[in-house]
C-alpha cells in the first residue's frame, strides 16, 4: 500500500525473478523515500531498465545495484538521461553486456554528477571507455571504482593514471585487464593516487618483477594499505622488491 511504500529507504529484490515485465510493473509504484535499491540477478535487459529510468518512481535514490543482468548500452543510455538519478552516488553494473558506449553515456550524463562508487566489473568498456570515464567531471568525487575484466590493457591503466579524478579514489580494482608491467609503471608514476588505500591487480594482468619493482619504489601511493597481485608472475625478484 502507499503508506508502506512511503517509509521504505532500503529495498533488496535480488534474484526474485522480476524480469522485464516485473520491472515495468514495479516501476509504476512510487517510493519517495527509497535511497537504496538492489535489482541484481533478475534477467533485466534494456527494456526493463528503460521502464525504470522513465518512471520517476524513486526521486531520492542514491544507490542502485543492477549486477548480473542482461543490460546493454541502450539501457545505460536511458539511465544516464534520466532526471530521477540526479542524486545517485553508487551505481553497480557488474556482469552485464556493456561496451565502450555505456562508459561514454555515463561520462557524458548531465544527471550522474554525484557518483562516489562505480562498479562495471566484467563488461567490455575497453581503454576508450576508461579514458572517457577518467576525463569526465562526473567522476570528480569518485571513491570506489571497479573496472575489472574490461579489456583495459596498458592504455586503460595509463588513462586512469593521468586523471585528476583519481585524487579522491580509495578503492581501485583492475583484475583481469592485461595491463602488463607498462601499465603498472604508468600507475606508479601517477601524481593522482594520493588517497588510494586498496589496489587490486589480480588475475591475468601479466605483471612480472619489473611491475612489482615499479610499485615498490613508487611514492605515488602514500595511503596504500591493501595490494593484491594474485595470479601474476612477479617471481622471487618481484617479491623481494615488494618486501623492501
Amino acid at each position: 500500500n502507499s503508506d508502506f511504500g512511503r517509509q521504505l529507504k532500503f529495498l533488496q529484490l535480488r534474484d526474485t525473478c522480476l524480469g522485464n515485465e516485473g520491472m515495468k510493473n514495479f516501476s509504476s509504484f512510487r517510493l519517495d523515500e527509497l535511497e537504496s535499491l538492489d535489482l541484481s540477478e533478475n534477467s533485466i535487459s534494456n527494456t526493463g531498465l528503460e521502464a525504470l529510468a522513465t518512471s520517476n518512481s524513486f526521486p531520492n535514490i542514491k544507490k542502485l545495484v543492477l549486477n548480473n543482468n542482461h543490460i546493454g548500452d541502450d539501457g545505460i543510455y536511458a539511465l544516464s538521461q534520466s532526471n530521477m538519478f540526479c542524486n545517485l552516488e553508487s551505481l553497480f553494473l557488474a556482469n552485464n553486456d556493456l561496451t565502450t558506449d555505456s562508459a561514454i553515456s555515463i561520462s557524458e550524463s548531465r544527471t550522474l554528477t554525484q557518483l562516489k562508487s562505480l562498479d562495471i566489473n566484467n563488461n567490455d568498456i575497453r581503454a576508450e571507455g576508461t579514458k572517457a570515464l577518467s576525463e569526465s567531471p562526473n567522476l570528480k568525487s569518485i571513491e570506489y571504482l571497479d573496472l575489472g575484466e574490461n579489456g583495459l590493457g596498458t592504455e586503460g591503466a595509463k588513462a586512469l593514471a593521468q586523471s585528476p579524478n583519481m585524487k579522491t579514489l580509495k578503492f581501485l580494482r583492475l583484475n583481469n585487464n592485461d595491463i602488463k608491467d607498462a601499465g603498472v609503471s604508468e600507475m606508479a608514476k601517477s601524481k593522482y593516487f594520493t588517497s588510494l588505500e586498496n589496489l587490486f591487480l589480480e588475475n591475468e594482468n601479466w605483471i612480472h618483477s619489473e611491475g612489482a619493482k615499479s610499485l615498490a619504489v613508487s611514492t605515488s601511493f602514500p595511503l596504500l594499505r591493501i595490494l593484491v597481485l594474485t595470479l601474476n608472475a612477479i617471481g622471487d625478484e618481484g617479491a623481494f622488491h615488494l618486501a623492501g
